[in-house]
């Protein structure tokens, strides 16, 4: 009996990885909030990193087990290494990029090619509720 309450409870992984620069937290983060209330499971660092671990292995680890990723585009993440490498790890493995315009920036030609939710041209509901009807069609 104790020793089952010590294992740790089997949970499946999260589906989404949500890639993000640090300036653009208060838009992630009610992003992931509101996704998470329609039932879509969101890795987003500030919920899922783990104290006394290495935060770059949590993170790869996370990219390898979630079957998707949303990128938020704007100025500061175009500029990120850090974001450009997680998206750039999830297109050389083939794996489900979507796309999301935070704010106005030069778009990088590989996630250029792929069509992206526009939040900041459409009303943050109506692009909420393109990306929950894109993520639950994936």
């Amino acid at each position: 009996m104790e020793i089952a309450r010590l294992k740790k409870r089997e949970t499946p992984p999260p589906a989404v990885f949500l890639s993000y620069a640090r300036a653009d937290s208060a838009f992630a983060t009610r992003l992931s909030n509101n996704l998470l209330k329609h039932n879509i499971d969101v890795w987003l660092d500030v919920y899922r990193l783990q104290p006394a671990r290495s935060w770059a292995r949590q993170i790869g680890e996370a990219l390898d087990t979630c079957q998707t990723m949303i990128v938020v585009l704007s100025p500061t993440s175009v500029a990120s290494e850090n974001v450009e490498d997680e998206w750039n790890y999830y297109l050389d493995h083939k794996k489900t990029t979507v796309v999301t315009l935070h704010q106005p920036c030069k778009v990088p030609y590989r996630l250029s090619k792929l069509q992206y939710i526009d939040f900041h041209s459409m009303s943050y509901d109506q692009a909420l509720a393109r990306l929950i009807a894109t993520l639950n069609t994936l």
